[in-house]
């Protein structure tokens, strides 16, 4: 960093219900100078020296540690944005790989994004259907106009079929009345 911040004072708004003003003092290193600018938000990075000195130096210090950089750059031959080279992402690479290859598993999800493990893939025939299922040819391949499918999306959306479920007590064995919900075992947690 080539300032350093001296100071700050609070200043009046520039009218009604304007943001506060605060005029920020620096000291610039390069030519020992105080200097002051106005602003309406404080932020961890303050301004650089205006004087034309001083920003000039500031682009040469720029140009050499980029020049730095790329000589480094091809000395070592590494690029700077260069990924892979680090032994997690070698190990999920070749984790992955001998999955594809014993397990015949071409469609490993490696970009996981929020819902995905929730909603399994479904195998292509079934995902052409779920994806057909109100589309006209399915429905008019079972007698059913597309007219008459929209008709029956709308109720269903609207849960004209809600009240269709049958009671789990008839399904699940045991005496009428009773709760269909069943404990299967306690777990202490320590």
């Amino acid at each position: 960093m080539s300032e350093s911040y001296v100071g700050s004072e609070l200043l009046e708004p520039d009218g009604y219900l304007q943001p506060k003003r605060y005029r920020i003092t620096c000291l610039c290193h390069r030519c020992g100078k105080e200097y002051r600018y106005t602003t309406t938000k404080l932020t961890a990075k303050d301004k650089p020296c205006p004087k034309k000195k001083c920003v000039e130096a500031a682009i040469r210090e720029q140009v050499e540690k980029g020049t730095a950089n790329f000589q480094r750059i091809v000395e070592t031959g590494i690029p700077p944005g260069h990924i892979g080279d680090k032994p997690l992402v070698k190990a999920v690479d070749e984790t992955a790989k001998i999955v594809m290859e014993d397990h015949k598993m071409t469609d490993l999800r490696d970009n996981l994004r929020p819902g995905d493990a929730m909603a399994p893939k479904l195998p292509g025939q079934m995902q052409q259907q779920a994806d057909n299922f109100f589309s006209k040819n399915p429905l008019a391949e079972r007698g059913l106009g597309s007219r008459q499918a929209e008709l029956l999306k709308r109720r269903a959306i609207a849960g004209a079929f809600r009240g269709m479920a049958i009671n789990p007590s008839q399904v699940v064995p045991g005496s009428t009345g009773q709760s269909p919900l069943r404990q299967v075992r306690t777990e202490r947690l320590k």
